[in-house]
């Protein structure tokens, strides 16, 4: 009898502005944590098109590439095998300053965010937040 245990893993992935960096290009590396195995998870692939390249590692099977660059653009992937969120519905006060808890009205924290457009004026944005972390805004469902 064989068994196999399947190890809960995640993985990382960073980048590094190239004002950061020698050359002045920016670095992406991707650590998506799987276990080795036999067959391999991976395969490596190069596509050339009228002059143009795509190169990475993909999945057998799968026809594109999960990990890869072009000339122009380099992408990666990432695993997470765990649940790491969770999503709660608040009651909210009629002036939408305060949230129930317990039966008892607490105050909503306020954090105000200005996102800058390219060519346009920046948005300023009001974040309400409960102890539990940031309201997402009934439009998002």
């Amino acid at each position: 009898m064989n068994i196999h245990l399947e190890e809960s893993q995640a993985s990382n992935n960073w980048v590094i502005h190239g004002n950061h960096t020698k050359n002045g290009k920016p670095l992406l590396a991707g650590d998506p944590h799987l276990s080795n195995q036999i067959p391999s998870h991976w395969y490596l692939m190069e596509l050339n098109f009228e002059g143009k390249y795509v190169i990475g590692s993909s999945h057998p099977g799968l026809p594109y590439i999960l990990m890869g660059k072009t000339e122009h653009v380099t992408w990666t992937t990432t695993s997470a095998l765990t649940d790491l969120s969770d999503i709660y519905e608040e009651t909210l006060s009629p002036n939408k300053k305060q949230y129930r808890v317990d039966g008892e009205w607490r105050d909503l924290e306020f954090r105000e965010e200005v996102i800058k457009i390219k060519g346009k004026e920046p948005l300023k944005v009001s974040i309400k937040h409960t102890h539990r972390g940031p309201i997402i805004p009934n439009e998002v469902f």
